[in-house]
């Protein structure tokens, strides 16, 4: 027709008295398929129809992003920054606590102040999983806001008790940290520290399965390691980028399945603890050690741990360049000897250290691994 608007007659038209199949759907579906939008777009399903007004107030999953207020509407960071506080205050005040949270995700770029408000509101809707990201904390002006400590409220099992999975990326902890995973959280399988500032020293859970710890910071200054209390534990891994001085400790990990320690380049952890470490991992069945000195593979230590239970053994970047040889695997023997189960040894990035030594392998030692199949072992020198 000449009235409709161009390309009208190619868009096709629900016919007279058709249904609509997606809002005849359950209000459980509807509100599963609400927990895939950022909120804002969620909430923003109101207009479509009746059926879909308020439908957000119980959907399972809650997604707060700064980023689609400021980067969408291309707003300046603080007004992005206004707009955003107040849409997450009135969504979080507005939705129904009575209809428990699967999931709470939450990126705020900014002030962390009124997170500390938001959190007890998350809390009371009794979410079983929580993901938190506060990075490259806001510029005011020409100074720098940093926040404060996050502190969960402590309101009991009742409140925590459907929570599984914790991912904290960015995030300051005050020393409360400590009780909230050893007595609100009976359910927690799931912890994930990134680039987090921690003022506790403990971390003790019965019931937790996977701890991922990656370029945290000791905000304690104490000379104590942190100490990890895990009896359900089989995932542990762990990345220093800097200092770690006051070093890390693994205690009851006798589930442990795999461990993958990583330090960075510019990275330091202590001789001694990095022993105590390996100790605390002995009953784990693959490990995956990177970036690690020589020095923990003296085979005179009588500090060194025995592996009985691990399958197989992964070293990469270990070894410095000008290392000796020799020296290289006499120590490695020592790892080895410990490991009467050990399958498979994979050695990665070992730059120029076997390389330039290789025409002189005649009358290094042998050390054969008893339980490995053929071809089952690795070496990779690039």
């Amino acid at each position: 027709m000449r009235g409709d608007a161009p390309g009208a007659a190619q868009r096709p038209r629900l016919r007279a008295g058709g249904v609509d199949r997606l809002s005849a759907l359950p209000d459980e579906i509807l509100g599963v398929i609400l927990s895939f939008l950022p909120a804002q777009q969620a909430v923003q399903t109101t207009v479509l129809s009746p059926r879909w007004r308020g439908l957000w107030r119980s959907a399972p999953g809650v997604a707060l992003d700064e980023r689609e207020f400021a980067v969408a509407r291309g707003r300046r960071t603080q007004e992005a920054w206004r707009r955003f506080e107040s849409f997450a205050t009135n969504l979080l005040s507005s939705r129904c606590s009575s209809a428990p949270l699967d999931t709470f995700r939450l990126y705020a770029n900014g002030r962390i102040a009124p997170v500390d408000e938001w959190i007890p509101r998350v809390v009371e809707c009794r979410p079983a999983a929580l993901e938190i990201q506060t990075p490259n904390y806001l510029v005011l002006g020409h100074e720098y806001d940093y926040p404060p400590c996050l502190a969960f409220p402590h309101l009991g099992s009742g409140f925590y008790g459907r929570l599984k999975t914790i991912r904290l990326v960015d995030v300051e902890l005050d020393a409360s940290f400590r009780e909230l995973l050893s007595s609100d959280c009976p359910a927690l399988v799931d912890l994930e520290l990134v680039g987090c500032s921690n003022h506790f020293r403990f971390i003790a859970s019965a019931t937790l399965e996977k701890l991922v710890i990656d370029s945290c910071y000791d905000c304690n200054n104490s000379a104590e390691p942190m100490l990890v209390t895990a009896p359900s534990l089989t995932f542990f891994k762990l990345r220093i980028h800097e200092d770690c001085s006051y070093g890390i400790s693994v205690c009851d990990a006798a589930s442990l399945v795999k461990a993958c320690i990583c330090i960075e380049d510019g990275g330091y952890f202590p001789t001694e603890d990095l022993n105590k470490l390996l100790a605390g991992l002995s009953s784990v069945k693959t490990l995956e050690l990177k970036g690690f000195d020589n020095l923990i593979m003296k085979p005179d230590s009588d500090k060194f741990p025995v592996f009985s239970n691990m399958r197989a053994l992964s070293l990469e970047r270990c070894y410095i360049e000008d290392y000796d040889p020799h020296s290289m695997l006499d120590d490695l023997g020592s790892f080895l000897n410990n490991a009467p189960c050990l399958e498979k040894l994979t050695l990665r990035d070992l730059g120029t250290v076997l390389e330039q030594y290789q025409s002189t392998m005649y009358g290094w030692k042998a050390y054969p691994l008893p339980k490995a199949e053929a071809g089952r072992t690795c070496l990779q020198t690039r």
